[in-house]
């Protein structure tokens, strides 16, 4: 298993999504995230799916609480994004 920089992972994202290696992504020299390449997402468990989806979440939502952020105000960005691009 490799290990890269986040700023040279994202320069490679292209080259990288073909490989079948799994990469630690690091910033500052300490690990912060994983890239795994998926074969068959089917093959992933759905307890597993479920448990990702449901942690992905709660961060998510911790978030944009401590950022005081509403389903509106996000609603409004998202718009606004979507005009600027």
């Amino acid at each position: 298993m490799k290990s890269t920089s986040i700023s040279k992972f994202r320069k490679e994202l292209s080259s990288n999504s073909q490989k079948s290696e799994a990469v630690i992504l690091t910033s500052y020299g300490k690990m912060v995230g994983c890239y795994m390449p998926l074969t068959d997402a089917e093959d992933i468990p759905i307890k597993l799916k479920r448990e990702f989806t449901s942690t992905l979440g709660k961060q998510i939502a911790k978030e944009f609480s401590s950022k005081k952020a509403t389903e509106k105000s996000i609603i409004n960005d998202f718009k606004k994004f979507k005009l600027s691009r």
